[in-house]
């Protein structure tokens, strides 16, 4: 998060000024309140975008790990022992235990699923992230006008 920290006034302050510059001076103001709502429409698109990735990879990694949960697999029948043992220490019968196991590592998986989600997700912010930084050098530099046009803004 510190990386998308330092690396969002990078990206945002020099895309404002380059968007401004171009303008003419007359027509900052309309420039300025369209770039406004340029940034309220991607920050509503990029929330929506986030949103449905870290709900489908929740899924898609909850599953990967569900693999892995097989009674033949020495981790998953250990962990299922452990806690049967311990519900039924609580009071429970053997079936209701071994069913209340299952249910607090399917709880334990989707957590971890979760977990694992919201880093891929965060690890495709960085990539744009970095990808805009990477491109600010190459943003249109300030453009001659004609004799007679008005100055571009300084920010």
């Amino acid at each position: 998060m510190a990386v998308l920290g330092f690396a969002f006034p990078l990206m945002v302050v020099p895309l404002i000024a380059s968007g401004l510059n171009a303008v003419e001076r007359r027509k900052v103001i309309g420039a300025a309140g369209l770039m406004n709502l340029m940034f309220q429409l991607g920050g509503s698109f990029g929330t929506a975008v986030i949103t449905t990735m870290l709900e489908r990879g929740t899924t898609l990694f909850h599953a990967r790990l569900v693999e892995q949960a097989r009674p033949d697999h020495p981790a998953w029948a250990e962990a299922t022992r452990q806690v049967t043992a311990l519900m039924m220490r609580g009071g429970s019968g053997a079936t209701a235990a071994q069913q209340q196991a299952l249910a607090i590592l399917d709880r334990v998986i989707t957590g971890q699923a979760a977990v694992l989600s919201f880093e891929h997700a965060f690890q495709m912010i960085a990539l744009l992230y970095f990808g805009a930084l990477l491109a600010m050098p190459f943003l249109p530099g300030q453009r001659r006008r004609p004799a007679g046009a008005s100055a571009p803004v300084d920010l």
